[in-house]
């Protein structure tokens, strides 16, 4: 076994229809002026229907393939959605689904749902920790699938703070893989916003009510968080247990929510908020446990790829935080 964790392969499936940002405000009531959509970070989304082939079947495949792994040889399935492609489908579990359809009959589920775009680093610390503790894992595929319940794009309702777009994203993590390790992750939850956004639910008891399955966000709860103070003590702790200085961190990925909040993790780290080279994400629209991953992917699958540690960081709007470390080379935490 491996003293190390990494990254093999990674991949996003996103549809083929976009739709603009101003027809999805038009339809939700809200009036889509040039300063609305420009605060959105979208000018358009990708837009998927629940039905069909899942996405993420297409993802896993990618990831599977570019790695040169077959699917028996998975150890373990670790699903990070959020909002899966099938939302409203009783007693279904989108890890049993792609596990059967993979032919991936060796491998185990596990599903994390509640932390927002945070997901996709428990996830990788899960992944990661037990690939290092069980001598019988040694490869996991990691999948989000994110699809927005019908009519129920903007986050935030009249008053929108991010568009939410559709995509599968995935990750093959396996402790051979040459590069891109997984260093440490900290995570912190605050129990009393558990509920800061939120699906009410009872949708298929009350199949009238629409607003039982509407993604709600709570707008006061959300803007009283202390969401950077409280990313910046994690991020200070998981780079002290790294051995690390923030001025060590070469690239930042963060969520998609909007510029404004991509604002905030500049002034936050202290760097250019208009460097892409620096500041992964930020905009592009919403695919919340996705975003991480989707911005992740597009890192690796540069030209400019990784030059140094990189952190994965997000505020979880304020009920669960986390801070994982990328080493390229190699090097780092084990």
């Amino acid at each position: 076994m491996s003293e190390a964790v990494g990254i093999l392969s990674s991949a996003v499936c996103a549809p083929g229809e976009l739709r603009p940002t101003s027809e999805i405000l038009a339809a939700a009531g809200v009036n889509p002026t040039s300063e609305t959509v420009a605060g959105l970070g979208a000018a358009s989304v990708s837009v998927g229907s629940p039905g069909g082939e899942p996405f993420v079947l297409h993802a896993a495949r990618q990831v599977l393939e570019q790695a040169g792994v077959a699917p028996g040889d998975v150890d373990a399935i670790v699903d990070y959605s959020v909002l899966p492609q099938k939302f409203l489908v009783p007693a279904w579990s989108p890890g049993n689904q792609l596990q059967a359809e993979l032919g991936a009959k060796g491998s185990f589920t596990v599903g994390f749902s509640g932390g927002g775009s945070s997901n996709l680093l428990v996830a990788l610390a899960s992944a990661r920790d037990l690939i290092l503790t069980d001598a019988d894992v040694s490869t996991v595929l990691l999948f989000g699938a994110d699809f927005c319940i019908p009519g129920d794009r903007l986050l935030g309702g009249a008053e929108p703070i991010a568009v939410l777009a559709d995509a599968a994203t995935a990750l093959l993590v396996s402790d051979s893989a040459p590069r891109n390790h997984i260093g440490l992750t900290e995570l912190w939850s605050d129990g009393a916003l558990h509920d800061v956004l939120c699906v009410p639910g009872g949708a298929m008891r009350h199949p009238d009510r629409a607003d039982l399955f509407r993604l709600q966000l709570d707008r006061e709860a959300h803007a009283a968080a202390p969401r950077m103070d409280m990313l910046l003590r994690l991020v200070a702790r998981v780079l002290e247990l790294e051995g690390l200085s923030l001025d060590a961190i070469s690239r930042f990925v963060i969520p998609n929510l909007s510029p404004a909040d991509r604002a905030e993790f500049a002034d936050a780290f202290g760097i250019d908020g208009t460097s892409s080279d620096t500041l992964v994400g930020g905009s592009g629209g919403h695919l919340l446990a996705g975003d991480l991953a989707r911005n992740l992917h597009e890192l690796i699958e540069s030209e400019s790829g990784f030059s140094g540690p990189t952190l994965l960081c997000s505020h979880g709007l304020g009920f669960l935080y986390g801070a994982t470390v990328i080493h390229p080379d190699g090097s780092g935490s084990s």
